[in-house]
């Protein structure tokens, strides 16, 4: 039980974190602030997914089986902490992310934002 309830906090601290750098936190003054922040979380969410979906279709067979396996702990955290929608959110995201022709080099800076963001909150056992 301690593990899920640390695992939760883990989640919600990604997305925080995923907030934080957002380009769309920048205030609209005719917009509530509440709004504002639940508009920045889906677009982190948004961006989240679609570096993990681009880690996913850049990485060979072993390596697509963990990505895979860490992409199924966000969603199904992400449905405990938020709920479907932004579950869903974040899956359709990482489709489009995983069939998206991506220029030659781009793939590197996807899988290191994925994995240093899973790894800045624990959430990989240190294999790429």
């Amino acid at each position: 039980m301690a593990k899920f309830v640390r695992q939760k906090l883990l989640i919600a601290g990604l997305a925080a974190g995923l907030l934080a750098g957002s380009p769309a936190l920048a205030q609209d003054p005719q917009e509530p602030a509440e709004e504002q922040t639940e508009e920045a979380f889906d677009e982190a969410l948004n961006q989240f997914g679609y570096a993990a979906g681009v880690t996913h279709q850049c990485s060979e067979a072993d390596a697509k089986a963990q990505t895979l396996y860490r992409v199924q702990q966000v969603f199904n955290r992400l449905s405990q902490l938020f709920g479907t929608d932004r579950a869903f959110y974040f899956s359709a995201a990482f489709g489009a992310g995983s069939v998206d022709t991506i220029e030659e080099g781009g793939c590197d800076s996807y899988k290191r934002a994925f994995w240093d963001a899973l790894k800045a909150r624990n959430l990989t056992d240190g294999g790429r």
